[in-house]
Order: C-alpha cells, then structure tokens, then sequence
C-alpha cells in the first residue's frame, strides 16, 4: 500500500506523528512550561531542544567547563597539592533559559555586531546539574577521589554578545557584573566509605561557599572586558565564501588544461612546472 501526501509539510507531520510521539510530548510539555513565551524564546527553546538530541551540544558544554576547570586546578591549587578537576557527568534537567530586554544590534566598522541581553535560568529543584571528580594528590601521596554535584537553582546575568564578522566562526559573551547565582551543592567520597567521606559528609552545607566560588573562578573572567567564545551554529563545514557563490556554480580557471588546448606553455609565475596539489573542500 502507498500512501502520498499533498505536500512535504503534511508528510512532516505524519511522520512527527508516527515516530515521535514521546518526543513531541516532551517538546508540548516544555514548550508550555516556558516562562516567557514570546517568539525569540520558542524559536531558542526549540533549538535548545533539538540540540540537546546531538552529541554536538553536549560535547561543546562539556568542552567548555573542563576547560577552564584546567586553568582552575593549574592556577589555584597550592604548591603540594596537585591534580586534576575532571567533570564525571551533567543533566541539562527540564527547564530551558529565557532571554529578554534584547537591545537593538551595533554594527562595528570590521562587520562585527553586538547587542545586550538579560539571560534567566530558573531550574529549582531540576534544575541544571553538575558532576565533578577531584582527583589529587599531595606531596606525592593520591588522595581517594573526592566527588561532588552542583545543582543551579537559579541564574541570571547582564549579558553583551558579540558576533564576529567572517570568516570568524565564533561568537563572544561577557556579564556587565558579576552574576546572580544559586546553587545546591552536596559532596563525598568516590568510595562510598571510609573515614575521608565520613570527614566529608560531615560538612556543613557548602552551598554558599560554592557559589562564592563558582563567581569568583568561573564567571571572572566572563565579566567585561573580559569575554568567552563560543563556536557559531553551522550547517555546512565550508559555506560559501561570497554571496555570488551562493546562488551560482562556477569552476576555476585551469591555465595548464587551457593551454594544453591551445598548445601554448605555462610560465612558472602563472602556475606552470609545478607539481600538482590536492585541494579538499
């Protein structure tokens, strides 16, 4: 049996329909679960959504935290200790961030546009998690890995974007002031046991101390001047250079093929004696 359909829209949803319920219910769910939504953040939350399907997103987040947990563990640990901060796992959790007051884009001399923000995560009791492993050593004896999460209850910053012109393929953040954070944060041993995580366990709650923490290592250098870049959302490897290759084919100029047909030699200065080269594109 064949079914066809009127149009590719129509066989879209058919197919969202018959593939992907659970997932569509999700989307519905979140989707009305929005705190603001306007139309900048249902076209965010969607794709926030569809690319927390790839691994694409989740390997960019990842990359980004253990980088500058490097810099923390390289430039803030003391003389005998040493070792590394690994982050183990994340839940990205239920709730989606929400933008607003977006001013009105600035455009540079060089093609670079800039425009300010106010970004607000609100995940409460689900919201965006964090796992980390300390594995370290001091004067040369290893520690047992010291482990602990840090659940975001609440964020909210001043934000400055800027995007670069091409052929840069990234894009600048930076906080006006230090962010609104809050954060849940519970710790322990790897092991499960033993006097160190009994030692850890018995801790007060380190959630302030986190969050100072957190501030003052980990969005410093996000406060302005200073800025973190990210990689620009692409569709293509290599996009077209030029709006006339957009919209039409064209092939380069081979002067060794035209003169082999004109049976006429090359100079050595335009391209002629000269081992061929492969181009990847």
């Amino acid at each position: 049996m064949t079914i066809c359909f009127k149009d590719a829209k129509e066989a879209d949803c058919w197919c969202s329909l018959l593939q992907g319920i659970h997932e569509g219910k999700a989307w519905w769910t979140l989707a009305r679960s929005l705190n603001t939504a306007n139309t900048a953040n249902m076209l965010l939350s969607r794709f926030f959504f569809q690319s927390m399907r790839r691994e694409g997103m989740t390997t960019l987040i990842k990359k980004q935290i253990q980088e500058k947990l490097n810099k923390l563990a390289q430039s803030k640990f003391p003389r005998d200790l040493q070792g590394h901060i690994y982050l183990d796992d994340f839940i990205i959790g239920k709730h989606i961030p929400s933008i607003g007051n977006v001013s009105d884009a600035r455009f540079g001399a060089n093609g670079e546009v800039g425009f300010d923000m106010n970004f607000c995560y609100k995940g409460g009791d689900e919201g965006f998690s964090l796992y980390f492993r300390l594995a370290l050593t001091y004067r040369g004896i290893r520690i047992p890995h010291i482990v602990f999460s840090v659940k975001f209850h609440h964020l909210e910053a001043s934000l400055y974007v800027s995007v670069s012109p091409p052929p840069s393929e990234r894009f600048w953040i930076g906080c006006h002031v230090p962010p609104e954070l809050q954060v849940e944060v519970h710790q322990g041993c790897a092991s499960g046991r033993g006097l160190l995580h009994r030692i850890l366990i018995s801790f007060p709650n380190l959630s302030t101390f986190f969050t100072n923490l957190i501030k003052n290592y980990f969005f410093k250098e996000m406060v302005l001047p200073f800025l973190d870049d990210f990689p620009l959302p692409s569709l293509e490897k290599t996009p077209p250079i030029s709006l006339k290759g957009m919209t039409k084919k064209g092939r380069d100029f081979d002067r060794m093929r035209a003169a082999a047909l004109s049976g006429n030699t090359v100079s050595t200065a335009e391209g002629g004696a000269r081992k061929p080269s492969m181009s990847f594109y």
